[in-house]
C-alpha cells in the first residue's frame, strides 16, 4: 500500500454490547501508512491538491484487524 493508491479494505470493528467484532469495508486514497495503522480518504478530491481539506472523510484502520485489502487504483 502506498500513499496516493485506492483500496477497498476490509476489517473487523468494535462492537459495543456485542460478543463478537463485525466485518466492514471502506473504499479509499491512501493518505498514511504507518507501522500500526492506515489512513484512508473514503471522500477525497479527484485533483487532492488546494482544496478544503475540512470536506474529507477519513478512516484509521489498526493494520491487525485487516482481513482482506485490494488495490483499486493508481494515480
Amino acid at each position: 500500500m502506498k500513499t496516493g493508491e485506492i483500496w477497498a479494505v476490509t476489517f473487523l470493528d468494535h462492537v459495543e454490547d456485542s460478543k463478537k467484532p463485525l466485518k466492514f469495508e471502506v473504499f479509499g486514497r491512501v493518505m498514511r501508512v504507518g507501522k500500526r495503522s492506515v489512513t484512508l480518504a473514503s471522500w477525497d478530491y479527484v485533483a487532492g491538491k488546494g482544496r478544503d481539506r475540512g470536506n474529507i472523510k477519513t478512516f484509521c484502520i489498526v493494520q491487525s484487524c485487516i482481513l482482506d485489502a485490494q488495490r483499486l487504483r493508481v494515480d
